[in-house]
């Protein structure tokens, strides 16, 4: 959903609000508000994701699936637009199919250093081709493609770390871990950090930002409660942000995090050093094929789960880290080689293009 909002902005900004902007999703909580805040129009699919596997479950996401399939075709047959974007999400891959349908322009971008199935079928049809990484564009086969980045919340441009430290209360002296796992949170995760957190709270002399889903905040305030006063001064649990993580970001100096391709390309523009977990079970294992981006950039340090949750190595691994700083500071500055803030402007740019053949001639 932040994807496609960047890349909106810049397509607004670009063409001075002279464009009539669609955004296609489905109706899932976060995705609904968000896109209804951005006072765009927009659409909303009954698509749902295919397991991998088949059973109960796939045969009633195929289902809406298919539903979603006619309603595509029915937007883009009523919109008539003269270009496609798609940024991933389970909307793409039926409105980028009836768009290459009629004949209308489509763009595919590629999130993740593991190209998906859906998008290595989507790209075969679509008139132009982007990708966040190197690795996922090559497993596009598309020769012409372009490895732009991906798009980045306005945030990460121009973030303010010192209105994260006044909006959160935190300490100037103590250095900060922000541990979070996206929209939903990540509960193993967090479970970790808050077994660590005295030690990371009174041996390392830091303090810690723990960011988890609304689903597992009750739980996760809970086990902060147990610990002594000392260590819950500089112990801040809350609901995910969405607005203000490019500050919190900025302010951080170590990250303890999963690897989806929007929190990979984060990390980079805010120039934060990570401790990266990819999910076990994400498909295809495409979190691990992004870690290992920062990892052979030198900008983190990738530990499997079953490693991470054991007792003390978490600990180990945030104390040795803020320890070396210059080691930390060497990894900021990978990150900050990794960075292409400019992503969502250079897509915006293609599809304008793809929509106005004379832009590109020019």
């Amino acid at each position: 959903m932040y994807p496609a909002l960047a890349v909106g902005a810049s397509l607004r900004a670009l063409a001075d609000d002279q464009i009539d902007l669609h955004l296609v999703g489905t109706r899932t909580g976060l995705e609904q508000r968000l896109f209804e805040e951005s006072g765009l129009t927009s659409h909303y699919l009954m698509a749902r994701p295919l397991p991998a596997r088949k059973g109960i479950r796939w045969i009633i996401n195929a289902g809406y699936l298919a539903g979603a399939v006619l309603q595509a075709k029915g937007l883009v047959r009523r919109l008539r637009p003269d270009a496609a974007v798609g940024t991933g999400g389970y909307a793409s891959v039926p409105v980028l199919r009836a768009a290459a349908s009629m004949g209308v322009p489509t763009l595919v971008h590629e999130m993740d250093a593991h190209a998906g199935r859906a998008n290595r079928m989507l790209a075969r049809a679509a008139t132009r081709v982007t990708a966040g990484f190197q690795p996922g564009l090559a497993q596009l086969g598309r020769l012409d493609g372009t490895v732009t980045g991906n798009p980045l919340r306005a945030g990460f441009r121009d973030p303010d770390p010192d209105a994260a430290r006044e909006r959160h209360g935190l300490d100037l002296e103590r250095p900060l871990v922000l541990v979070f796992g996206g929209s939903r949170g990540a509960l193993a995760l967090s479970e970790a950090a808050l077994a660590s957190a005295p030690a990371i709270v009174g041996g390392s002399g830091a303090q810690i930002v723990l960011i988890t889903g609304r689903g597992h905040l009750e739980h996760c305030q809970e086990l902060a409660a147990d610990h002594s006063p000392e260590t819950r001064a500089h112990l801040h649990v809350m609901e995910y942000l969405s607005e203000g993580m490019p500050d919190l970001m900025a302010a951080a100096d170590l990250a303890v995090t999963r690897a989806g391709a929007a929190t990979v390309s984060e990390l980079a523009a805010a120039r934060l050093p990570a401790i990266l977990i990819p999910y076990p079970y994400a498909m295809a294992d495409h979190q691990r094929a992004n870690a290992a981006v920062l990892e052979a950039a030198g900008a983190a340090v990738v530990v499997d789960q079953a490693q991470a949750v054991e007792p003390g190595r978490l600990e180990g691994l945030v104390g040795d880290l803020l320890k070396e700083k210059n080691r930390l500071a060497a990894m900021s500055e990978a990150a900050h080689r990794c960075a292409k803030v400019d992503a969502a402007d250079r897509i915006a740019e293609i599809a304008l293009e793809m929509a106005s053949p004379d832009r590109a001639e020019e």
